[in-house]
């Protein structure tokens, strides 16, 4: 069996040698890079889900709970239709979509609902996460993540901007955390899961 995931995310050792945690194997359509706000300031992405929070909750509270903070922001609203007017600090900048795979390397945080992919490539990338689960398989990779000492796990009915402020400062001020999540990220650069993954196809 192929487990394309990270290592770090497993809790104990595989059945038998017929499982196999490849790392992450990863797919996502083209997007030209978008212009990332001004400063020299700590990066954070806030990434909500493409399939969840259709009243765009989370990014509500980013964009009222990050505002001022010693941080820049790149925010996205993933195509979903905007049924509010947003007021975007200073610090901010608000687009429709962006390409994870060029853009989470330069982040210290990645703010999200926890799905899978997201929370791969938010570690992938060597960036710590900040999981709000709302749904689905987000609560079990907000606990792995949690229990790894990889990252916030911020419960949904806890969330506000105030909340999620605080959350970002914690991961933005952990060292232990930013150390983890850079090794997990070096792991990964050394370990290509969809490569992995084809080998092992091929030997059967």
């Amino acid at each position: 069996m192929i487990v394309a995931t990270l290592p770090q995310l497993e809790r104990g050792e595989p059945f038998d040698d017929r499982f196999h945690v490849t790392g992450p194997i990863f797919w996502e359509p083209d997007f030209p890079d978008v212009e990332l706000p001004e400063g020299d300031g700590p990066l954070v992405m806030v990434a909500p889900s493409t399939a969840q929070d259709p009243d765009h909750s989370l990014l509500r509270a980013s964009l009222e709970g990050l505002g001022g903070l010693d941080a820049r922001i790149i925010s996205t609203w993933n195509r979903r239709p905007l049924n509010f007017a947003p007021a975007v600090p200073d610090n901010t900048r608000l687009v429709e979509w962006l390409s994870y795979s060029r853009t989470m390397p330069m982040c210290a945080v990645v703010v999200s609902q926890g799905g899978h992919g997201t929370v791969a490539r938010t570690l992938q990338a060597g960036a710590v996460p900040v999981i709000i689960p709302f749904a689905g398989d987000q609560y079990e990779n907000a606990a792995r993540v949690d229990s790894a000492g990889l990252g916030i796990r911020l419960p949904a009915r806890l969330m506000s901007p105030q909340t999620l402020r605080l959350a970002v400062e914690r991961a933005l001020d952990s060292s232990s955390m930013r150390t983890r999540c850079k090794q997990t990220g070096a792991w990964a650069a050394e370990h290509d899961g969809t490569a992995t993954a084809a080998e092992l196809i091929l030997s059967l």
